[in-house]
């Protein structure tokens, strides 16, 4: 658990922003920073271990494991052993292999304000023929991963209907799609329409999607004539 208000838990905070960022050089140069401060405690190594393995760098974690045995004179004993995380290593660069990761655009690369308001936007999603894993902030600041097998996607589906964009004093009309996963009864939706969507390469993201596992339309009058048998169906 990372306590505030402490250099190492600094460090720890800067960790895991680079983690979700992906970008893994940063994240590695902060959490061996960890491991050498002199404040650096025991759970401060079992977090950055966590970080490590969270971001799919066993090498790492292995690594942060030497200095904490070497530092303490104890095997190290955390959420994963130094022999489980040695067994995750083959799987986790096999997988590297096949994995393809689309990252959510901030507002700038975007150029607007996305098309759809959230406070639980899918920041990552990773495809590969084992499944798919989506990370996606709750709350704003806890970010949560997702992992589900092909088998475990019931649906996916994109929807379409007629909404308006504000473009400075004026209101455009535009087309709107809505990509919607359903797995393990959640659903994850993020915006693939023409303009600003969330993600970089959508084009691409759904092409790779249908690979897997097909993908349905759904117009705003298909939704509707849902609604209506689903009404109906509730009176019966």
């Amino acid at each position: 658990m990372i306590i505030a208000n402490s250099p190492v838990s600094a460090l720890l905070s800067l960790a895991e922003k680079f983690q979700i960022a992906d970008d893994n050089e940063a994240m590695e140069r902060v959490l061996v920073q960890v491991a050498h401060h002199d404040e650096s405690m025991m759970d401060d190594f079992h977090d950055s271990i966590n970080i490590a393995m969270e971001a799919h760098a066993p090498e790492l974690a292995i690594k942060l494991v030497e200095i904490f045995e070497r530092r303490f004179g104890q095997k190290y004993q955390g959420d994963c052993s130094r022999e489980e995380i040695e067994r995750e290593l083959p799987n986790i660069v096999a997988s590297r292999r096949d994995e393809i990761v689309f990252k959510r655009m901030g507002f700038l690369e975007r150029g607007h304000v996305p098309n759809r308001a959230t406070l639980s936007p899918i920041l990552q999603i990773s495809i590969s023929i084992k499944g798919i894993e989506i990370l996606q902030r709750r709350f704003f600041v806890l970010v949560r991963r997702n992992f589900f097998r092909w088998d475990e996607i019931s649906d996916i589906t994109i929807e379409t209907k007629k909404a308006y964009k504000a473009m400075g004093l004026a209101s455009s009309p535009f087309q709107q799609k809505t990509c919607l996963i359903t797995a393990c009864g959640q659903v994850f939706v993020f915006d693939v329409s023409g303009s600003y969507p969330d993600f970089r390469r959508t084009a691409q993201l759904l092409a790779t999607l249908k690979k897997y596992k097909p993908i349905t339309q759904s117009s705003a009058s298909d939704q509707k004539q849902q609604r209506r048998i689903q009404k109906r169906r509730g009176h019966v």
